[in-house]
């Protein structure tokens, strides 16, 4: 890396989020839970849900777990379990800043909390989105991203 001319040498592990598409979501949705993370022992994995307008429940989840030397593994809803466990109160919402996520058949079992649970960002559409860590079946760092809250 280059500051101001001078070259510094950099280590560390990162990831590039492509975003295929973005899109206003359906009436009958309120909202989306998104998670990157990347697990100990060089698996990654993206999951997201998306939640019903009246009701505030998953209406529709997927994933994909990355290996290190191979192609992703796409997971269908019947195989992901998102669950809050943990809620922060920010101005006139609460976000859910600790989820309990299982992936059975891959013997995942997480609990992902909020480094920094009141990373709201208070845009015109506000939502919340910050770093998040890992316990649990794995270890890991990653990253959440929840609207509609």
């Amino acid at each position: 890396m280059t500051i101001d001319g001078t070259l510094h040498t950099v280590t560390g592990k990162g990831w590039i989020d492509r975003e295929w598409s973005s899109q206003f979501l359906l009436d009958s949705q309120q909202g989306w839970d998104w998670f990157a993370l990347r697990l100990d022992d060089d698996l990654s994995l993206v999951l997201f849900q998306l939640r019903d307008s009246q009701t505030g429940k998953a209406s529709y989840s997927h994933g994909r777990i990355m290996q290190k030397d191979d192609l992703g593994i796409p997971l269908d809803p019947d195989q992901i379990t998102l669950s809050p466990i943990q809620y922060t109160d920010i101005e006139t919402s609460s976000y859910p800043t600790a989820w309990q996520i299982s992936v059975p058949k891959y013997d995942i079992n997480l609990e992902v909390s909020a480094i920094n649970p009141n990373a709201r960002m208070p845009l015109t559409v506000p939502y919340w989105e910050g770093p998040v860590s890992i316990s649990g079946s794995h270890q890991g760092e990653g990253y959440m991203e929840l609207t509609g809250y």
